[in-house]
């Protein structure tokens, strides 16, 4: 083979050949990654899970062997909700002062919450759920309705919490979304 001692061309063969590398390199990543994902077994397969199918929006599930964990805020109501095993039944945590939550004057940590807008947790991470009844309070009347214990042996009893109803998304968000521009 005959060496090119033009300058141009060697430049062009130099390009080409770091572009050919870049495309190997994310060639051999993007196969690792597949490899991986395929031999992942997800929480949804383990036996015993709480959830019953793939988690949609993210990578990590609630740690299902921790005894407690936290949504540090629920949103637009304005308290935290303790999460205990098994399996993920719901409790009062922080009530922020000034919040919706604490307008009701009848939440306080420690009670358990029977369910929320009629919903129990189950089969999906409680955190989509969760973003999923404020969407739909938001986008209607603004009401949460929680069915609350004092303690395991109390009949459950109402408190309906009211968040500012801000309307739906609509089918463009973000764009030309009247809900994204409050």
């Amino acid at each position: 083979m005959q060496k090119n001692n033009n300058p141009e061309i060697k430049h062009r063969i130099m390009h080409k050949r770091t572009e050919m590398k870049k495309s190997l390199k994310s060639i051999a990543i993007t196969v690792a990654l597949v490899a991986t994902a395929a031999t992942t077994t997800t929480a949804a397969e383990k036996k015993g899970s709480f959830y019953k199918e793939p988690v949609l929006f993210n990578f990590t599930h609630a740690q299902e062997s921790s005894p407690k964990q936290f949504i540090d805020r629920f949103g637009p109501v304005g308290m935290s909700i303790e999460l205990r095993l098994p399996p993920f039944q719901m409790y009062v945590g922080k009530v922020e002062e000034g919040s919706p939550a604490e307008a009701t004057g009848k939440l306080k940590t420690g009670q358990k919450i029977e369910s929320i807008n009629g919903q129990v947790l189950k089969d999906i991470d409680p955190r989509i759920q969760l973003a999923k009844i404020i969407t739909d309070a938001e986008a209607s009347d603004g009401k949460i309705t929680f069915r609350i214990k004092e303690d395991e042996k109390a009949a459950a009893s109402e408190v309906v919490v009211n968040i500012p109803a801000l309307g739906a998304y609509s089918k463009t968000w973000p764009l030309n979304c009247k809900k994204s521009d409050k």
